[in-house]
């Protein structure tokens, strides 16, 4: 018997209850008026930096955005197992196409903020104790098309997140990436 078993299970089982709450308070388009979609997304627990960033961004996009009601955030870090949702492939994909169901894809617009470590081809994604999938670009472009969304603000906060400038890149998306494909962000 293992506590940390007892844990990844228990955190596991409780992903769908704890995306399921987060997204019923989502409120729909406006059919009146384009409006901005919120989602970021802290994938790596190794600093609290990427939680706090995400949280501050919320706030930021709700308070002058006007995206109360249409932001969600996701986060791996063990102080948040009970209250957020993961931070995982899988709960991305399923946050981006219940987002797209919520948007009016014509006029709408989705701003994804993901926030973590970084390498060539990928994004970061761990959290104590669980194997956890990395974000890669193939992965976050088919999650983007197959939940319809045509309007995209992706901004990608990591070493050498400009590696996902070429999949992601088309007609309808703006991308910000915090450095080259072959740079790290800082130093």
């Amino acid at each position: 018997y293992s506590p940390e078993q007892t844990e990844v299970e228990d955190t596991l089982f409780r992903q769908p209850a704890l995306l399921d709450k987060a997204l019923a308070a989502l409120t729909p388009s406006d059919d009146t008026r384009p409006e901005i979609f919120f989602l970021a997304a802290a994938p790596s627990s190794a600093q609290d930096v990427f939680a706090h960033e995400v949280t501050a961004a919320q706030q930021l996009f709700d308070q002058r955005f006007g995206t109360r009601g249409h932001s969600l955030v996701l986060i791996n870090d063990p102080k948040t197992l009970e209250t957020a949702p993961l931070a995982n492939n899988r709960n991305i994909a399923e946050a981006l196409k219940r987002i797209g169901n919520s948007m009016d894809a014509v006029n709408d617009v989705l701003v994804l903020f993901l926030t973590s470590h970084g390498a060539d081809g990928w994004i970061s994604v761990d959290l104590p104790g669980f194997r956890l999938n990395q974000i890669t670009p193939d992965g976050l472009a088919t999650a983007l098309d197959e939940a319809g969304i045509t309007n995209r603000v992706l901004i990608i906060s990591a070493c050498h997140s400009g590696s996902f400038i070429p999949r992601l890149k088309n007609d309808n998306t703006l991308i910000m990436t915090a450095a080259r494909a072959d740079r790290t962000s800082f130093g």
